[in-house]
């Protein structure tokens, strides 16, 4: 609508956001419907389910105290990405020069696919995000009563990871580039023989390693303490955890629900989305604004902070290292040490003898939480104080 010659046509290309606005504002007067971590992500649905809440609530213990986080928090993110976005737009010439012509969609692609850049710009790594979500709301559509295991593989490659790697193969000139797949600190060493390039990018992915298996027990730690704190987030991880209990081996679980989600959501939101919006802004706003958009993307929002500092983490290794790699094997072994404890008590629960370091009241030990704690933050610091990628600059690449 920007570039609307009137006002009235600004109106039609506003239309399709009008639709989605009313559809959301209907589902919250929907019969039945209530607040759920699903629902509280949604930008105009979670807060009107609130206020209706707040409204029909006839003393403080009725209150949805947990939800006011769950729902004000991605609110204000969706609030801040709104006004940035609309800023950007109207620093732009083109917007504010823009010429009074109609807006063709086929000529536009074929545009976009004739000059393409390098790397994905900002508005490619949006398109990249909601290509993922409506890939996932299809897919939950379509799928049915099948697998959890077959249900995750087929959302992890198709939602996840097809999306971003058809557009940068189709609409930027260098997809391995747009994607960070690289050898990790290959700038640092590049003036270095082959071997000391390995090295370099080995000790990469052996901190990623590290940090994953360090940060473990903290993070564990605190969601147990914010469980203390809110009692009723047991049922919602009592629910969680069973939709993931499947009578397979331990080995088929680490496949589908860690090594496929490190893979496929990292060439998604630390490849060509981190890469597209670090591509017009500051790189650590890129990062900022790709760890939301990845927390949303996991649609709880009981799960949102969590999920948001992981994404940061994954976020500065990707920006340091210059690539997705270390950022794959910090996920796999993060998720993988997720599900190898949750297997075990399942375990423990049947009657087997735990492991030392098990117990009924909580996952880790003092001793192992201090532990980790310290070790992370020796790690981060020293991953903060690498030098970052070199930025590749932003110019158009031509095709014939």
């Amino acid at each position: 609508a920007v570039y609307a010659r009137s006002t009235k046509e600004g109106q039609y290309f506003l239309m399709p956001l009008s639709v989605a606005t009313l559809v959301l504002t209907f589902l919250s007067v929907v019969p039945g419907a209530e607040l759920t971590p699903f629902n509280s992500l949604l930008p105009i649905t979670g807060a009107a389910l609130l206020l209706q809440a707040l409204l029909n609530a006839s003393s403080a213990d009725q209150i949805p105290w947990l939800y006011l986080v769950a729902v004000l928090i991605p609110l204000a993110a969706y609030c801040y990405l709104a006004l940035h976005w609309a800023v950007r737009q109207f620093d732009r010439e083109e917007v504010l020069f823009r010429e009074a012509e109609r807006i063709d969609l086929s000529l536009w692609l074929r545009r976009l696919r004739h000059h393409r850049p390098p790397v994905p710009t900002p508005a490619g790594a949006m398109t990249c995000f909601a290509l993922i979500m409506l890939g996932r709301w299809l897919l939950g559509a379509a799928v049915g009563p099948r697998s959890i295991l077959a249900h995750t593989a087929l959302l992890q490659i198709v939602s996840i990871a097809l999306p971003p790697v058809l557009l940068a193969v189709w609409f930027t000139g260098q997809p391995a580039m747009s994607l960070r797949l690289r050898w990790p600190g290959a700038d640092a060493a590049g003036s270095e023989p082959g071997r000391h390039r390995f090295t370099a990018g080995f000790r990469w992915l052996l901190l990623a390693a590290v940090l994953a298996v360090a940060l473990h027990p903290p993070m564990v730690a605190l969601l147990e303490r914010i469980v203390r704190q809110f009692p009723e987030l047991t049922d919602h991880l009592k629910e969680m955890s069973r939709l993931i209990e499947v009578p397979a081996p331990l080995w088929t679980q680490l496949l589908v629900f860690a090594v496929l989600p490190g893979v496929c959501e990292e060439v998604a939101f630390r490849g060509f989305i981190l890469t597209g919006f670090s591509s017009r802004m500051g790189v650590y706003k890129a990062v900022l604004v790709s760890s939301l958009l990845f927390a949303f993307a996991h649609l709880d929002a009981f799960r949102f902070l969590p999920t948001l500092l992981l994404g940061l983490v994954l976020g500065i290794l990707a920006i340091r290292s210059g690539s997705i790699l270390p950022g794959m094997v910090f996920h796999a072994f993060h998720n993988g040490l997720a599900i190898t404890a949750g297997y075990i008590g399942r375990q423990v629960e049947q009657g087997q003898t735990p492991p030392w370091w098990f117990s009924e009241n909580t996952l880790y030990s003092g001793p192992m939480i201090i532990t980790g704690t310290l070790i992370s933050v020796a790690v981060l610091a020293f991953i903060l104080f690498q030098r970052p990628g070199k930025a590749e600059p932003l110019q158009t690449v031509t095709t014939p």
